[in-house]
């Protein structure tokens, strides 16, 4: 079993930023898409590095699905290959360490959850967000993305968003980042600040709400039921619920 340590979670953080930094730096400029930002938008390193695949950025030639699609896989190769490295190199010992593991009875209760935090809990966090600043559009950057899959790339949208996404985020924000903080801090301070960074991960300043309290459903059910698997798939049915209402509409 690996002890995790903060120091591991600075590292995977920082590994997967620099290294997707620098792969999109060299796809955006081999494709020449155009790296253009809006300003108030989020900054570049977000964009680049963070959540591409959640980019707003107006571009004047806007890369394909299947390239976002590719900019995701350095980001989670940090995420997972520096706790993968600290395991001893060995999948089982990750798995074990970070509690990746699932029951039958994870995917009712996963999904549910997911759903009711996306559809219940998320809505009713922005009425008064709303009512303060007016009619935000939360919605864009999901939308964007939606925008570009046609045909097969509903396909990979899928895959990067209600696939991949939940099982990179929850071995590492869960499995790993708060794993280090209940090491320090008291259990909810811990989920707290677990929920914390995973929203300041994502480098989207409208969503950040919604992100941290959906962390904090996350976190709270892989305390309370000692594995990920119920965290898993409440963060598919969270992510999926936005895929199929922007591609349905």
């Amino acid at each position: 079993m690996v002890k995790w340590r903060f120091g591991h979670v600075v590292a995977g953080l920082v590994v997967a930023l620099v290294v997707s930094s620098a792969a999109a730096a060299f796809i955006y400029a081999l494709g020449g898409y155009d790296l253009g930002i809006q300003h108030g938008r989020g900054s570049d390193l977000g964009r680049v590095a963070g959540r591409v695949a959640l980019g707003e950025d107006p571009r004047a030639n806007e890369p394909p699905i299947s390239v976002i699609a590719l900019l995701q896989l350095p980001l989670w190769c940090g995420l997972v290959g520096v706790p993968w490295f600290v395991a001893g190199r060995s999948w089982h010992k990750l798995f074990v360490s970070t509690g990746m593991s699932a029951r039958p009875v994870d995917i009712p209760i996963g999904l549910s959850i997911g759903a009711a935090t996306q559809l219940l809990i998320v809505p009713l966090l922005y009425v008064p967000i709303f009512w303060l600043f007016g009619d935000l559009d939360i919605a864009g950057p999901a939308r964007t993305l939606a925008s570009k899959a046609h045909g097969s790339g509903v396909i990979l949208l899928v895959l990067i968003v209600g696939v991949g996404a939940p099982l990179v985020e929850e071995l590492f924000f869960r499995g790993v980042v708060l794993s280090a903080l209940r090491e320090k801090l008291p259990q909810w301070p811990a989920i707290l600040v677990s929920a914390l960074i995973f929203g300041f991960f994502h480098f989207q300043l409208q969503q950040f709400p919604a992100l941290v309290v959906f962390g904090v459903v996350n976190a709270w059910l892989t305390v309370r039921f000692d594995r990920l698997g119920p965290a898993i798939f409440s963060h598919i049915a969270f992510n999926m619920v936005t895929v199929v209402t922007l591609l349905a509409a």
